[in-house]
């Protein structure tokens, strides 16, 4: 085989390689190993909550996107500021990539979301979920929301959702 054959080959393997990495990252952008438990689409009285590895979208009982959001990070059987939830919980910091008409001002700044209580039964998930909200406030980094969002200030309800 000549060398001009032999680069060819390497150079197939090696973007073969690094195509492959690529494809098995893009599941896992927040860096934690794991997919979200709670992905899917939900369904409430008020529309869609459409929850991937990726994004949080909240859609109108219209079909229309009321709001969407970059996740920043995702973690189970925590939740943050050092509470915890029951049964099955965790939560996820989100970033508003296409904020809500009723608040353009969120635009870029971060929240968490919490959900607990997934349970599975008769073949219909549900999932009760909070996010952190106070007055239309949101923070300016994605720490300063972990630190400042507690039960006490940002979750003072959950909704329930199915899928």
């Amino acid at each position: 085989m000549n060398n001009r054959k032999i680069l060819l080959l390497i150079g197939t393997v090696l973007l073969t390689v690094i195509a492959l990495g690529g494809l098995m990252s893009c599941e896992d952008v927040t860096g934690l190993g794991i997919e979200p438990t709670i992905k899917g689409v939900w369904h409430d009285d008020f529309g869609e909550t459409v929850i991937s590895a990726t994004r949080y979208i909240k859609l109108g009982t219209d079909g229309l996107t009321s709001y969407a959001c970059d996740i920043i990070a995702f973690v189970e059987d925590d939740w943050n500021a050092g509470e915890s939830g029951s049964g099955n919980f965790g939560y996820f910091v989100i970033e508003f990539t296409d904020p809500p008409i009723w608040n353009p001002a969120a635009q870029d700044k971060f929240t968490i979301v919490r959900w607990e209580n997934l349970r599975s039964a008769l073949g219909v998930e549900t999932v009760s979920y909070s996010e952190g909200y106070k007055n239309g406030t949101y923070f300016v980094t994605a720490d300063a929301a972990l630190t400042g969002e507690t039960t006490a200030d940002y979750f003072a309800f959950f909704s329930t959702v199915t899928k």
